[in-house]
């Protein structure tokens, strides 16, 4: 049995892949992490005091919540960075190096949340995606809303229930790296076909 501490499953792949991409494109990780000019130690220090300064607002306003901060990947960059080169945009359309996740109880929380976040930070304009009232083809449902945070950088807030949650991390929304193959196949992965379910852990 695992231990309590153990980490989730998800940190374990971004470590293993951030690995595997320094050793097999050792080019492409160093011109990656000279993109991302802060050394991923002052990211996560910074998402740390970002949550609680939100999470105090949280609390003020009444909402029972979770907050915490994630940092995004190298390697999980450097895919989203090529999908954004094939549409024309670069560098600095990525907002979501650093982000804060708030999971509740309620749908009808999530856009309490997302009125209290707008009122402490300032949002940016054309940056906000309602995944819940538009799910993603996958079932993934989420706000997502930019602003400028703390010390005036760009900060993604992601807003969601337990539930969406647990699609998003476990279910078919994380399974979403299978659908450049598998879902131009018109089937699920093979894992997911022999158990019928959603691909929950």
């Amino acid at each position: 049995m695992l231990p309590a501490e153990a980490p989730h499953a998800s940190v374990i792949r971004w470590q293993l892949e951030d690995q595997a991409f320094k050793c097999l494109m050792p080019h492409e990780y160093s011109a990656i992490s000279r993109l991302v000019n802060r050394k991923r130690a002052e990211r996560e220090l910074y998402t740390r005091k970002a949550a609680a300064l939100l999470k105090r607002a949280l609390e003020d306003a009444r909402i029972d919540c979770v907050v915490y901060g994630r940092t995004k990947h190298l390697y999980s960059i450097y895919r989203k960075l090529r999908r954004y080169h094939a549409r024309g945009r670069d560098f600095r359309d990525i907002h979501d190096l650093t982000a804060l996740r708030v999971i509740v109880d309620s749908v009808a929380d999530c856009y309490s949340v997302l009125g209290v976040v707008h009122q402490k930070w300032k949002p940016v304009c054309g940056a906000f995606d309602d995944y819940i009232g538009n799910p993603k083809e996958n079932l993934y449902r989420s706000l997502h809303t930019v602003v400028i945070g703390p010390e005036g950088r760009r900060l993604e807030v992601q807003i969601r229930t337990k539930e969406m949650h647990r699609v998003a991390e476990d279910g078919v929304a994380a399974h979403s790296s299978y659908k450049g193959v598998e879902a131009r196949r018109g089937r699920f992965p093979r894992t997911m076909d022999k158990t019928g379910k959603d691909g929950s852990i």
